[in-house]
């Protein structure tokens, strides 16, 4: 076993060695060459990779050899253990009944029917009821997908219950009326944007024995599950909401129009090229769709392995964009399919209004029914469509 060991120590310490040899070989080349800010970046990065896989590798030739030491330490003990305990027969000493079976299930792996008689964690009336697995003060949760329309929208916030945004819909006339006659008489147009809020409601009943006595802090969880689950709730409202006691959403609202794929159930590299041209110049427009949407779009090139979507450059702040810009996905919106819209494309800031109270109510209420604790949450939200024109939906039909 030692010599494995130093063995496997070897290995590593030769490829410690090499990585470091690598390390030297760049730096000397960083020295002796001139290069420019672009070549040094990129040398600065490869020297920094094989720093760290130096690093890891040296930390796990240390953890191995600790590993190995203790491993031997425990085998010594054993051996020794099993040293002392004497035949049956030898010495005049025997084995009484209970290290006899045990011997013999370390040889055979049989368990005896002595053995059976004795304490054991796998049958319940023989002690197992006694053991108990050991409680890991933590909850597996599954991942609630969230549409970040909050990220991307205007949001206001109000002490009312609705706010009125102000629409100019049509510019004022102006016209060359020649020599000696008057100029057209024109205004603009305008109307009024009314966004009411709505109360989003939550609450969770938690009884006073469960409260005190859990290993969890229940009142807590229920706070941050009652908060997760508003944001999940606010986000599909933003999207498909129908504008009747809930806010509405971008893509239910008659102001936001679409174009068609002209496949009645799929969309195609052209669709998403013609779709940045339906926004006008001066918007900032992103796309928007969910992640099935998104593998699909990865896929579309133009038949000469130009890719529509582009690998961005993290480091310097570049996110990966399609056709040139940004997206974000949002799980609410349509998968690709007939009659469905899968994509969003256009400014939200200057087209979607999110508009919501200036607090939000937590209550801890040990009153209203006897034996239970109730946690409630309560806001108002809304949300609307403001500039139709900075939005445009693609949907799957000819």
């Amino acid at each position: 076993m030692e010599e494995k060991e130093k063995q496997n120590i070897e290995v590593k310490e030769k490829d410690v060695n090499g990585l470091v040899k690598e390390v030297r070989e760049l730096a000397e080349k960083k020295e002796k060459d001139v290069l420019d800010k672009e070549k040094e970046a990129k040398l600065d990065v490869a020297l920094d990779k094989y720093e760290k896989k130096s690093e890891q590798l040296s930390k796990q030739i240390l953890d191995e050899k600790e590993k190995n030491e203790k491993l031997a330490e425990k085998v010594e003990i054993f051996e020794k253990q099993l040293c002392r305990l004497p035949a049956s027969g030898k010495n005049g000493l025997k084995l009484d009944e209970g290290k006899k079976a045990f011997s013999h299930f370390v040889k055979t792996g049989e368990i005896t029917e002595v053995g059976k008689k004795y304490l054991r964690t796998d049958s319940n009336p023989d002690g197992g009821a006694l053991i108990e697995y050991e409680a890991i003060p933590d909850l597996i949760k599954d991942i609630t997908e969230i549409s970040p329309v909050r990220q991307v929208a205007r949001i206001d916030r109000t002490s009312n219950i609705g706010v009125n945004r102000y629409q100019r819909t049509s510019l004022v006339s102006v016209s060359i009326p020649g020599e000696g006659n008057a100029a057209v008489e024109s205004n603009s147009k305008y109307k009024n944007l009314a966004i009411p809020l709505f109360e989003i409601m939550g609450e969770v009943k938690i009884t006073n024995a469960a409260a005190m006595q859990s290993g969890f802090d229940f009142e807590m969880e229920a706070r941050n599950d009652l908060v997760e689950a508003f944001a999940q709730f606010e986000g599909e409202k933003f999207v498909k909401g129908n504008g009747s006691n809930e806010p509405q959403g971008f893509m239910t609202s008659s102001l936001v129009t679409s174009r068609n794929t002209g496949v009645a159930d799929d969309l195609t590299y052209d669709n998403i090229i013609d779709l940045t041209g339906d926004i006008k110049t001066g918007y900032s427009p992103v796309f928007g769709f969910n992640r099935t949407t998104r593998a699909r779009i990865r896929k579309l090139n133009d038949g000469h392995g130009n890719y529509l979507w582009v690998a961005g450059n993290l480091a310097a702040g570049i996110p990966n964009q399609i056709e040139g810009y940004n997206y974000f996905e949002m799980p609410d919106m349509d998968n690709i399919g007939a009659g469905l819209y899968p994509v969003v494309f256009g400014d939200f800031r200057r087209g979607y209004n999110i508009v919501e109270g200036l607090q939000m109510k937590v209550q801890r209420n040990p009153f209203r029914t006897s034996g239970f604790i109730i946690i409630e949450i309560s806001r108002f939200v809304g949300g609307n469509v403001q500039t139709g024109e900075a939005l445009k939906k693609l949907k799957c039909s000819v």
